[in-house]
């Protein structure tokens, strides 16, 4: 997960969610799977970029689909701009006969309302 900062720019490459431990909040281990993963603003991440915030990350996977959502608390008085971006990485046998389909929609929120592109 690359956040708060993608590329180069005033803190480490990438930012510093790729690097920080993330604690396991919720798993489904029955059916369809799923990890939710939290990651909070602490002393170091203070000390690198001066906000406070939550991020949850969900990951689920089923049958027929993979599923990431990443959400963004900011847990701080002030605005704060930020960017994000899913670096995922796939291990496969046969990169010749792998399949990748365009996404088929995608939401996000913005102060509360959802928008949703099919």
């Amino acid at each position: 997960m690359v956040w708060p900062q993608f590329g180069p720019g005033p803190l480490p490459q990438h930012g510093f969610a790729r690097v920080k431990p993330w604690r396991i909040t919720n798993k489904t281990t029955e059916g369809d799977v799923s990890v939710e993963l939290q990651l909070t603003d602490d002393e170091e991440t203070l000390k690198l970029w001066p906000n406070k915030f939550n991020l949850t990350l969900t990951v689920r996977l089923s049958e027929d689909s993979f599923t990431q959502e990443l959400k963004v608390d900011n847990r701080d008085e002030k605005s704060f701009e930020f960017t994000a971006l899913f670096h995922t990485y796939f291990n496969v046998d046969d990169i010749k006969t792998t399949k990748m389909f365009v996404f088929q929609q995608f939401s996000f929120l913005i102060n509360r309302f959802i928008y949703l592109f099919t």
